[in-house]
């Protein structure tokens, strides 16, 4: 409930600032300065990894809990591939600046009072930038902290399923909820768990060949869709060209220097950050999504939420990324 609150008030923030452009009181350019100086986990990764006092025992503790793809137990966590997850070994690697010197101009300021002054309340313009920066910082704020519950109920699945079970790590991913209650108050016996693996695998396979719209509006949406190409929210206004590769679980390979394509934007993938990436295109994922936020305040050029149909047209190649023109093509 605490994260859904304030996703929302994030939702509602970001939402203020495009209606402040869209009415010519904020530039896209400041809009950009401004999300880039709200303080979140990304610059508390990005700051610990560059303070070399700080044991990776410490940045266990802290950020061990992420994993990409924060509900997927067959990704590792942190914790588990410490080496890989904190790259402290990148000379770009240095504490966040303080950004206190950010201000809003005269005009700028003189259209959130025209703003204000509609609404049936009395709220100061200071008091609204203020709300603009803590609701964007508390939604990224109370993300972090909800995965890192899950994470460690993903471990402990994990445990017992391996060891218990006789389960692969796969094969902890098969089990449902009503399968660990069942177990735990045995009405289940745990023989009968590797048939009912074997039987949900065969299922998800088929489930798998089914394509559904990114939006499902009605019922009949389930038997028949237009597959429309999406609009993608470009990050920054900068343009980059590099190799676009994409990233598999468990990566080993070196990204430093490229275009990375990730399936959401998913604060399991902050390990990114710590790697001296060109650029990041989504397949799912909005203007306030975790990565959209993340990569506004350390200035990465990002085409988030590109859709289905495009991304699954990507292949591997050298790319232009061109946020100003909201563009990217093959080179």
């Amino acid at each position: 409930m605490a994260f859904s609150h304030a996703a929302r008030a994030g939702f509602v923030a970001v939402a203020l600032l495009k209606s402040f452009i869209k009415q010519g009181s904020l530039s896209q350019d400041h809009m950009l300065e401004f999300q880039a100086t709200v303080p979140t986990v990304a610059g508390d990764f990005q700051d610990a990894l560059a303070d070399h006092s700080l044991s990776i025992d410490v940045l266990i503790k802290q950020f061990g809990h992420l994993r990409p793809g924060t509900y997927d137990v067959n990704q590792t966590a942190y914790w588990e591939k410490p080496d890989f997850y904190f790259n402290r070994q990148l000379s770009h690697l240095t504490k966040q600046t303080d950004c206190d010197g950010f201000v809003f101009t005269k005009h700028e300021m003189e259209g959130f009072q025209a703003f204000l002054d509609a609404l049936p309340t009395e709220i100061e313009v200071d008091e609204l930038i203020r709300y603009l920066s803590q609701a964007i910082q508390a939604r990224e704020k109370t993300k972090f902290e909800f995965s890192r519950n899950l994470s460690a109920a993903l471990d402990f699945l994990i445990q017992y399923g391996t060891e218990v079970l006789g389960l692969t790590r796969e094969e902890v991913g098969y089990l449902t909820f009503d399968d660990i209650r069942a177990l735990r108050t045995s009405q289940l016996d745990e023989k009968l768990i590797p048939k009912f693996v074997k039987l949900r695998k065969t299922a998800s396979v088929e489930q798998h060949l089914a394509k559904l719209p990114g939006f499902i509006c009605c019922e009949d949406d389930f038997f028949g869709y237009e597959q429309e190409k999406s609009h993608a929210n470009f990050i920054t206004r900068l343009s980059v060209v590099a190799e676009l590769v994409f990233i598999k679980a468990n990566q080993n390979e070196p990204i430093d220097g490229k275009i990375v394509a990730i399936p959401n934007a998913d604060p399991g993938f902050d390990w990114l950050f710590s790697h001296n990436i060109a650029g990041l295109i989504t397949q799912y994922g909005g203007a306030n999504s975790h990565m959209a936020i993340r990569c506004a305040e350390l200035s990465i050029p990002a085409a988030i939420g590109i859709g289905d149909k495009i991304y699954d047209n990507l292949q591997e190649g050298r790319v232009i990324l061109d946020c100003h023109k909201g563009r990217f093509e093959y080179v």
